[in-house]
C-alpha cells in the first residue's frame, strides 16, 4: 500500500544520512494503484538519485502469462491505467503471480547495475583483516597473566528491617 508520510520522511532522512546517492529498486502490482504507489513514494521522499520500476510491467505480464484479474472500475487510477495500456477494462495483476525466482533475478540484475564489485571486495578484505587483528588481540590477552589478589574485596552488607 501507500507509505504514510511519517514513513516517507523516515526513508528520506535515512537516505540523505548515508553520504552516497540513494537508488530505489521497486516491484509492485500491475494496476493503477501499483504504479501510483511507486510514483507517490518517489515524489514524497524526493531523495533518489535513481528510481527504477523492475516489476510488474505490461511486458512481464505478457511474457510470463500472468493472470489478469478484474480491477475496480470505480478507482480513478484504474481507469487511467487501463487507458494507458489500451485495456478494455480495469485490471490488476498481483506481484504474487510472478515466480519468486524470476523476481529474485530481476532484483539481482538491477542491483548488479549499481554494484561496484571492486569496492565490495576491498571492504570484505578489510573486514577479514580486522577480524584477524581482533582474534590475535584476544589470543594475546589469554597469555597475559592477570594480577592475583591478596585480599578478598570487601562487600557491603545491608540490613533490612
Amino acid at each position: 500500500g501507500f507509505a504514510s508520510q511519517t514513513y516517507a520522511d523516515d526513508i528520506a532522512e535515512h537516505a540523505s544520512s548515508q553520504g552516497r546517492p540513494a537508488i530505489l529498486i521497486y516491484a509492485g502490482d500491475f494496476d493503477g494503484s501499483g504504479e501510483d504507489i511507486f510514483r507517490d513514494l518517489v515524489e514524497r521522499t524526493d531523495c533518489w538519485a535513481k528510481a527504477r520500476l523492475i516489476a510488474l510491467t505490461r511486458e512481464q505480464v505478457d511474457t510470463y502469462q500472468l493472470p489478469m484479474l478484474a480491477g475496480k472500475e470505480t478507482d480513478t487510477r484504474a481507469k487511467k491505467h487501463s487507458a494507458k495500456y489500451a485495456l478494455p477494462s480495469a485490471v490488476q495483476v498481483e506481484m504474487d503471480a510472478l515466480d519468486p525466482t524470476v523476481l529474485r533475478d530481476l532484483y539481482r540484475q538491477a542491483i548488479n547495475d549499481y554494484w561496484d564489485y571492486d569496492v565490495w571486495q576491498s571492504v570484505v578484505e578489510a573486514e577479514a583483516a580486522d577480524r584477524d587483528t581482533l582474534d590475535n588481540l584476544g589470543n594475546r590477552r589469554q597469555l597475559i597473566p592477570l594480577p592475583h589478589r591478596t585480599k578478598r574485596p570487601q562487600t557491603r552488607r545491608f540490613r533490612f528491617t
